[in-house]
This record gives structure tokens, C-alpha cells and sequence, in this order.
């Protein structure tokens, strides 16, 4: 998976925590329409519910946003912002307007492209940061997975998660092969010792009475 972003800060933070990829915006941008586009902008408007605003609104609000960033954001597969919380953010095509939904963290399809676009592009809040390292947890569990399983840090491409999963799903495998073997082999020994157990001579037990 490849990330593109504006923010020098942002390509840190993915470069401190994962082995991905990360370019800058200034460079080839796919066309394809697979693209995770996200927003990091703690001054856009705050409010915890649902609301539609006007593509020109928006325009008007951060003017930065016009050209790529609209366009992405009207033709990406998934777009969200965070602003304090998640919003899922959809485009009405027919009222021209965009509808912000508040969710849960996204979780990032690894085979898409990711956009990752910060309106101060030279300095990430803490909400930001925070928010940045959740998006990014399933790829630093993943980096830490493949070193294990690997045996070295991989930079990552589609078939890097197919062959992850796969020898994920093979040590699943084992383990419930293992798990069952084992509990065969406890359901024998717990046999063998009760026939033991019951081949055993009995004691004779003399009573005295006084």
C-alpha cells in the first residue's frame, strides 16, 4: 500500500511506525478510483452529528481544498475527516453537496491507495497524531507479524498481505491440529490412569473394637 500526502509530519509519523511507502503529492497520483482519501483539519467546521454542506461551501471554507482535493473527494472510493472525531464523508452528485457522517476509525484497505491530506501541512495536533497512529495500527501489528514470520522487516505490497494471511491461516491451522492432539492424547492418559486406577488391589481395613 502506498500513502501520498501534503504534510511533512504525517510522512514522518507513517515512517517512524511502519515500513510503508510514503510520497508526496507533488508526484504521479493514481487515477484509479481505489483511493482511501483522508482529511486532517481541526478548524473545518465542529459538530458531533450529521450535516450536509454545499460542494461551494466547502470550496469557499478551504479554498486549498480546490482542484485535487474536491475532485478526490467527489470521485474516491472512501473519504473521511477528522476533525476532533471520524466523519464519513459522502457526495451527493444530484445537490451537489457533501454529507458528513459521523463513524467509527477507518480502517484502511490495503489494496488501495491512500491520500492523506493536512490543512497545515507543517504541523500535526495531538488529536491528529493520535488519530494518525490508530489509523495506522493494523500496519504496525502487520510490520511486527511479518518480521516474525518473515524473518525481516518487508516493504509492503499487495502480495505481502496475501502471503501474511496465508501463513496466518496455516498457523491457525496448526494450532487447532495441535490443540486437538493434544486433547486426544489428555483424553488417553486420563483413560490408561483410571484403568490403573481400578486394577489397582483394594486394602484391607480391619476394625478393632474395644
Amino acid at each position: 500500500m502506498t500513502f501520498y500526502t501534503n504534510s511533512k509530519d504525517v510522512k514522518v509519523v507513517i515512517n517512524s511506525l511502519t515500513s510503508l511507502e510514503v510520497e508526496p503529492f507533488d508526484k504521479h497520483v493514481p487515477e484509479s478510483r481505489e483511493v482511501d482519501l483522508v482529511l486532517l483539519d481541526h478548524d473545518f467546521f465542529y459538530a458531533d452529528n450529521e450535516h450536509t454542506v454545499h460542494a461551494f461551501n466547502v470550496f469557499v471554507r478551504r479554498p486549498d481544498w480546490g482542484g485535487l482535493i474536491l475532485e478526490r473527494m467527489k470521485t474516491s472510493h472512501r473519504v473521511f475527516l477528522f476533525e476532533r472525531y471520524w466523519h464519513q464523508v459522502r457526495y451527493d452528485q444530484a445537490e451537489h453537496a457533501f454529507q458528513f457522517t459521523p463513524c467509527s476509525k477507518p480502517v484502511l484497505d490495503a489494496r488501495h491507495t491512500c491520500l492523506i491530506h493536512q490543512t497545515d501541512n507543517d504541523f500535526l495536533m495531538y488529536e491528529e497524531r493520535e488519530a494518525l497512529k490508530e489509523l495506522l495500527e493494523p500496519f504496525i501489528v502487520g510490520d511486527k507479524l511479518a518480521t516474525r514470520l518473515v524473518g525481516e522487516q518487508v516493504r509492503w505490497v499487495k502480495t505481502h498481505y496475501q502471503e501474511l494471511c496465508l501463513k496466518m491461516a496455516r498457523l491457525t491451522l496448526d494450532m487447532k491440529e495441535q490443540k486437538v492432539a493434544m486433547e486426544q492424547l489428555i483424553k488417553e492418559w486420563n483413560e490408561i490412569k483410571s484403568q490403573v486406577e481400578d486394577e489397582e488391589p483394594r486394602g484391607c481395613t480391619f476394625c478393632t473394637t474395644v
